[in-house]
């Protein structure tokens, strides 16, 4: 596990990037190259402190105690050092569900923004609040929606979680909702695996989903 230089913008929130690769592959080249630049990037655009970026590598198999950079970020997390976690795909975060509900729940503790740039999640906003389940604060009275064919999220909910016990795939899924012209719950240009995980498990109540 390595870490990239620091960097010394201005800007206001401390941030932390988290990149990996498969193992295997070099911590140095260009797939792990391409993340570091997304993450850069949607820093500066959104007016993050980039302190550092941790590169690692996924474990073949097991939990999160086999990716020592990922313990390391949620760590100086934990410390305070840092108020938001970025990744360029929230699959080189985590890949089991079981294991990424885990790492959503400590940050949430922590108080931290997580911001995924490949499902145009930010939990800073209201909409990436919703799709990770959380609400902060109570909605605040709303006029009905101009909109009378907005996706009732809750019903879209219930029906990914009865096509996953029928045994339909993620990506089948996806493809699914897709074709039928469902906006993703993201705000994404269009349903992934990635997203329908999110939108089907990752809710904060007693039941889990794996």
């Amino acid at each position: 596990m390595k870490t990239a230089a620091r960097s010394t913008h201005p800007q206001s929130t401390p941030t932390l990037g988290y990149a990996s690769v498969a193992p295997g592959e070099p911590l140095y080249g260009p797939a792990i190259e391409e993340q570091l630049v997304a993450i850069r990037r949607a820093c500066e655009r959104l007016n993050l402190r980039l302190i550092d970026i941790v590169r690692d590598h996924q474990p073949d198999r097991g939990g999160d105690e086999n990716q020592p950079g990922l313990m390391q970020v949620l760590n100086r997390i934990d410390s305070g050092e840092a108020s938001c976690l970025v990744v360029s795909d929230i699959e080189r975060l985590a890949r089991r569900t079981a294991q990424l509900e885990t790492i959503l729940d400590r940050l949430e503790k922590g108080h931290a923004r997580l911001v995924a740039l490949d499902l145009g999640l930010d939990s800073a906003t209201e909409a990436g609040s919703m799709a990770l389940g959380r609400s902060a604060e109570p909605p605040a009275p709303e006029a009905p929606p101009d909109d009378a064919t907005a996706p009732n999220w809750e019903a879209l909910r219930k029906r990914i979680a009865s096509m996953r016990a029928d045994g339909m795939t993620l990506q089948a899924i996806a493809d699914t909702l897709n074709e039928e012209g469902v906006p993703p719950q993201d705000g994404g240009a269009k349903w992934r695996p990635s997203s329908v995980r999110i939108a089907a498990g990752h809710t904060r109540s007693s039941r889990r989903t794996g």
